[in-house]
């Protein structure tokens, strides 16, 4: 066995460091994992925000702020919104509200939310 092959299992993928610091840090906070929230019940789930983007919907614009917390993404979809103060990627939130499936994703419309520090 070589140094190489010894080194060949220390390498850890930024994705997979990724998850674990996303995870230490909205265990505990009340809230269900994303991975294990349950569809159609109010939910409360907490993570980072990934993404914004503004989607016209029915003639409205609508604001889709992407949540990530190491376990999975939900997506929290404003309507009638463009823009929210305070919501920023890189910022932590939790999300009230009921999760449904859409399009292979995890959709929460017009929830409560909690900006965190």
């Amino acid at each position: 066995m070589g140094v190489r092959d010894k080194f060949r299992g220390l390498r850890v993928g930024t994705q997979e460091i990724e998850q674990g610091r996303l995870t230490k840090r909205y265990d505990g906070r009340g809230a269900t994992t994303i991975a294990e929230a349950p569809l159609r019940v109010k939910t409360r789930v907490a993570g980072e925000i990934t993404s914004i983007r503004v989607v016209p919907r029915a003639g409205s614009p609508s604001l889709e702020v992407s949540v990530n917390d190491g376990t999975g993404l939900a997506v929290a979809v404003f309507t009638g919104r463009r823009m929210i103060p305070g919501v920023n990627p890189g910022k932590g939130v939790v999300l009230d509200g009921v999760a449904r499936q859409d399009r292979n994703r995890i959709v929460l419309l017009n929830p409560a939310y909690e900006l965190l520090g």
